[in-house]
Parts: structure tokens; sequence; C-alpha cells
């Protein structure tokens, strides 16, 4: 009778008491689960959080490693600047010894040419014109001239120089 009441109210004649208690059984089940989960879940976000925190420590860690060696890093470039400007400086010195070196050599080539000057007059007032030739070196003369030009003789053959007893019948 009761259904159909509610089928004339225009609900169906299957929406009784117990389907409402089922319905509403369903609801408190899934709000149930539903809280559950969230619950998980928060306890998981704590954790997940717990451990980026701790991530995030060690990178802080590492960040500050880095800027230890980035520190020594800094002062080894600070010493390298300094042997950078030792050596420019070093630079410096060695290209103004060069110079004075090369003004040095200049001037005694200037005094050689002088002391050449000088030798090709006196040899022209001494009458010996042309070059001296150069003569190959001769073997050491044998023991009897090494003898006899111990006991006083002027040597046989001339030296490097044109001297000896051959020049001396040869000058004039």
């Amino acid at each position: 009778m009761k259904n159909e009441q509610t089928a004339a109210q225009g609900l169906g004649a299957w929406f009784d008491g117990r389907t409402v208690a089922l319905i509403g059984t369903v609801f408190t089940v899934g709000i149930g689960v539903a809280g559950t989960n969230l619950a998980s879940t928060s306890a998981l976000r704590s954790d997940m959080n717990a451990r980026f925190d701790g991530v995030n420590a060690r990178f802080d860690g590492v960040n500050a490693r880095f800027d230890g060696v980035n520190a020594r890093i800094d002062g080894v470039n600070a010493r390298i600047d300094g042997v950078d400007a030792r050596v420019d400086g070093v630079d410096a010195r060695v290209d103004a010894t060069r110079i004075e070196l090369g003004n040095r050599i200049e001037g005694l080539d200037s005094r050689l040419r002088g002391v050449e000057v000088g030798i090709a007059e006196m040899r022209g007032h001494l009458g010996l014109l042309g070059p001296v030739p150069a003569e190959p070196r001769t073997p050491p003369p044998p023991a009897d001239a090494v003898r006899g030009a111990a006991q006083g003789s002027a040597p046989a053959t001339p030296d490097a120089h044109g001297g000896g007893a051959e020049a001396a019948a040869r000058k004039p």
C-alpha cells in the first residue's frame, strides 16, 4: 500500500527503505574511503616534503662546497694574474735588454769597421796589398827542424802572419 502511495506521488516502486539504506551505506563507505585516501595522501605528501627538504639540504651543502671551490679557484686566478704581471715585467726587461745588446753590437760593429780600416791603411803603408792568403796547415816539422829552432835558427815555414825565414827572405 505504501508502495502504491509512493508510486502515486511519482516515485518508483523500487524506492523504499531498503534502497535508501543501501544508497546511504554506499555514500557513507565512499566518504570513508575518500577520507582515508585523503589522509594517506596527506601523509604521503608530508613524507615527500620531508624527503625534498633533505635533498634541498644536500644541494645546499653541495653549493657551499662549490662556493669554497670557487673561492679557491678565484685565489688561483689571482695568483695567475700576479704571475702574468711578473711575466709582463720580465718580457719588458728582456725587450729592453735585447734593444740594449743590439745597440752595443752595432757599436762594436762600427768600431770593428774602424779597426779594419786602420789595419788596411797599415797594410797599405807596409806594402802588403790584398788579403793574406790562407795557407793550409802543414804537418808538424820533423824532429831535426825542431832541434834547429831550439838552437836559435828561424823556422823554415812561415807562420799565419807571413813571418818566418821565407818571409824574411822576401822582404827588400
